[in-house]
């Protein structure tokens, strides 16, 4: 990889220890942030201890209108440009109905990383991570090469605080939300238990 250069790039797979006590797997999602902002964010993989994703999403607003498909619109990828002394932060969630639980994540140098799988073994929950990177254009060879990666790379306990910040803005909608809806309820069962009638 050179530096200057844009690439492509996405968390392609997520291994978590099975959490004692739950008889259900998480609904594992991953993020990625780059300078402080979200770059990538996954589907939801549903009920795994493996969560795998690949760089493209078909959504089926994308297939209305039978004309060619444009596919920059349907990829899935983080862009980033390679600057020396620049990472990225990979944090990986349990996804839950109002909430994201975070299981673990990692700050990876993107001074390390390389065009190819790139595989980062943890010790806590998230047990190993693999980062994908790509030209710009997200094409890989055939045989995509794989490649360990440990030097540098900062295996994160606690969620980053501008993960927490994003966090606790989208639970402060939903609550007030959660708020509007019950409120909104208890008006519509007092009008009907009392008689009186909705506007």
């Amino acid at each position: 990889m050179k530096d200057g250069q844009t690439y492509s790039l996405w968390v392609s797979e997520a291994e978590v220890a099975p959490e004692g006590g739950s008889l259900k797997a998480p609904d594992l999602v991953a993020l990625v942030e780059w300078r402080g902002k979200l770059v990538f964010e996954s589907a939801v993989s549903r009920g795994a201890l493996v969560g795998h994703w690949e760089p493209f999403v078909m959504r089926g607003g994308d297939l209305i209108g039978g004309g060619p498909v444009n596919t920059s619109a349907v990829q899935n990828v983080g862009r980033v440009r390679l600057q020396s002394g620049e990472s990225v932060v990979v944090g990986v969630f349990d996804e839950r109905l109002v909430s994201r639980r975070f299981l673990g994540g990692f700050e990876v140098p993107l001074a390390v990383l390389h065009l190819g799988v790139n595989e980062i073994k943890g010790g806590g929950w998230v047990s190993r991570l693999q980062i994908t990177v790509a030209p710009e254009d997200g094409n890989l060879p055939k045989e995509v090469p794989r490649f360990a990666v440990a030097h540098g790379v900062r295996e994160l306990s606690e969620m980053p605080a501008s993960m927490k910040d994003r966090f606790a803005r989208t639970n402060e909608r939903l609550e007030d939300l959660v708020r509007q809806g019950v409120e909104r309820g208890k008006e519509l069962l007092d009008k009907v238990l009392g008689g009186g009638e909705e506007r």
